[in-house]
């Protein structure tokens, strides 16, 4: 239950971090860990309160269990994947997950960003479309358009609670931005996680360490698929890897999940599997290079 607040009428402050007006209460569905903490801290520092699920099925009894504002639905998730659990929801649910609100707002996060996977999401009944790796301000830019829209449809939000530009500054690690070095070049420097705005170095640190634990997993799921020559699952497991490594200041480890990812969607295995020993090395060097920076 909320706690009562001032009704909300759009439209942030001007000053200080971007920070909506309203306080929205969002769902997100992704399976990701690493996109996990870092929408979860980019959406808390605007002011919203947010719920993590796994997959569109969790999703689901989320909805209806409780009340929510928005989702954040990833398209590719097991058990459920996004397009099928936006369809639901636009039908009401079904027997086992009956959904209050069939209108609510659904925001598509996806690795692909291609226009044929944005036109597939809104066909499934999404709003709107995200590309992962996820950038802050648009990301601000797409919640301020649901604001809007729940709005216009008269919907009573709450506002966001006040909170002061310096203490913001602390909480997120920001004291020093004017002393930011000139980048150095990527394929040369040891590889980070890049800096975000809205995340401290502390949020870095734990992004490094969920890459660190989650992608050698998703590579081990990627070739026992290769091996067994399941195409849609070694899709799968190198979609998610390409999502994590999107936030990594070098561009290989992304740029060779994307390639095998298409790959492994058109059936072509054994070319993947040329291609996985360049990804091992490359996620080799991530993991080298992640593991030796000094924590936050």
């Amino acid at each position: 239950v909320r706690a009562p607040t001032a009704p909300c009428r759009g439209k942030a402050a001007a000053r200080g971090r971007p920070r909506h007006a309203c306080r929205l209460r969002i769902l997100c569905a992704e399976d990701v860990r690493t996109n996990q903490i870092i929408i979860g801290t980019l959406l808390e520092s605007m002011g919203h309160e947010i719920t993590i699920v796994e997959n569109g099925e969790q999703a689901l009894r989320a909805l209806g269990s409780g009340p929510y504002d928005c989702v954040l639905m990833d398209g590719r998730m097991p058990e459920m994947d996004g397009e099928q659990a936006a369809r639901l929801i636009r039908d009401g649910g079904n027997a086992q997950f009956p959904i209050p609100d069939a209108q609510i707002p659904i925001l598509a996060l996806t690795a692909n960003a291609s226009e044929h996977d944005r036109q597939r999401y809104l066909a499934a009944g999404m709003d709107d479309f995200l590309s992962k790796p996820v950038d802050e301000a648009l990301l601000f830019e797409k919640i301020d358009a649901i604001i809007d829209l729940l709005l216009a449809r008269g919907h009573a939000l709450p506002q966001a609670a006040p909170i002061d530009d310096d203490t913001l500054a602390r909480q997120f690690g920001l004291d020093d931005a004017d002393d930011a070095q000139a980048p150095a070049d990527p394929m040369t420097a040891p590889v980070h996680i890049l800096p975000l705005a809205g995340l401290s170095p502390q949020h870095l640190q734990r992004i490094a360490q969920a890459f660190l634990t989650e992608a050698p997993r998703r590579l081990d799921l990627a070739c026992h698929a290769v091996r067994d020559g399941n195409a849609s699952a070694a899709a799968a497991a190198f979609h998610a890897l390409k999502g994590s490594a999107g936030y990594l200041s070098r561009p290989t480890l992304h740029g060779l999940c994307h390639q095998m990812e298409t790959l492994a969607s058109n059936g072509q295995l054994d070319n993947v599997e040329q291609f996985l020993p360049q990804l091992r090395a490359a996620l080799d060097v991530a993991r080298r290079d992640l593991g030796t920076q000094p924590e936050g």
